[in-house]
C-alpha cells in the first residue's frame, strides 16, 4: 500500500469519526435524530464527490435543508417501528403460524418503505407520497443491494449491543460508519437513476422535436 492510499484511509476514517460526533450531537434533543440522520448523508455524499469538502458547512447544510422533512420522518418511522414491536411481541407468544407470518410481512414492508427514506430526503426535494414509493421501488429494483445493507445494519447492531464496553466505543464510530457505508452503496444507486432519467428525457425531447420537424416539414 503506498503513502497515498494509507493517506487517504485515515482521513476517511478520520472525517467518519467527525462526522458520528456531529450526528450525536445534533441527536441530543431526540427529536432531531431525523435531520441529523438526513445531514449526514446530505455530507457523505458531497465526501464521496470531494474528499476535502467542507464536514461542518455542509452538514449544517443538510440539517436545515432536510429538518421538517427529517423530523416528520422520524415519527413515522418511530409509530411504525413501535407497531411493529407490538405485532411482534404478541406473534412471539402465540402459536399461530399467520401471526409470526403476518409479522414477517409487516417487517419486509417496513424494510421497503422506509430503508432510503433518508438518503432519499438528503438527496432531493420530493413529496412524501414520492418519498415512499422511491424507496419501495428502490427496493425491488435494486434488492441484493438492500439485502446487503439490511443484513449489514443487523451485523453492527449486534456488534453494538454486544455489551457495556461495544456500546461505548462502537458509539463513536459504528453508526457513522454503518452510514458510510451506505452512502457509498446509495449513491450508486443515485447515479444510476438520474442518468437513466436524464437519458429517457433526451430521448423524449428528441422524439418530440422530431415530431415538431415532421409537422413543420408537412405545413
Amino acid at each position: 500500500m503506498n503513502d497515498s492510499k494509507a493517506l487517504k484511509i485515515v482521513k476517511t476514517a478520520r472525517n467518519i469519526v467527525l462526522v458520528n460526533c456531529l450526528w450525536l450531537l445534533f441527536s441530543i434533543p431526540v427529536i432531531t435524530i431525523g435531520a441529523a440522520t438526513c445531514a449526514v448523508f446530505y455530507l457523505n455524499f458531497k465526501l464521496l464527490e470531494n474528499e476535502d469538502a467542507p464536514l461542518w458547512e455542509n452538514f449544517i447544510k443538510g440539517f436545515k435543508s432536510s429538518f421538517v422533512q427529517g423530523t416528520v420522518m422520524l415519527v413515522f418511522t418511530a409509530l411504525f417501528g413501535g407497531c411493529l414491536f407490538f405485532i411482534w411481541s404478541t406473534a412471539l407468544n402465540s402459536d399461530s403460524f399467520i401471526m409470526k407470518a403476518g409479522a414477517f410481512i409487516c417487517s419486509l414492508l417496513f424494510i421497503m418503505f422506509y430503508i432510503y427514506t433518508f438518503p432519499l430526503i438528503a438527496r432531493y426535494n420530493n413529496s412524501f407520497k414520492n418519498i415512499f414509493k422511491n424507496s419501495a421501488g428502490m427496493s425491488f429494483t435494486y434488492m441484493w443491494k438492500t439485502i446487503i445493507i439490511v443484513l449489514l445494519a443487523a451485523f453492527f447492531y449486534v456488534i453494538f449491543c454486544w455489551n457495556f464496553w461495544t456500546l461505548v466505543v462502537g458509539g463513536v464510530f459504528i453508526p457513522g460508519l454503518f452510514m458510510y457505508i451506505m452512502s457509498r452503496i446509495v449513491k450508486t444507486m443515485f447515479v444510476q437513476m438520474e442518468y437513466h432519467a436524464e437519458t429517457v428525457k433526451a430521448e423524449a425531447e428528441a422524439a418530440a422535436e422530431e415530431i415538431s420537424k415532421e409537422t413543420s416539414d408537412s405545413e
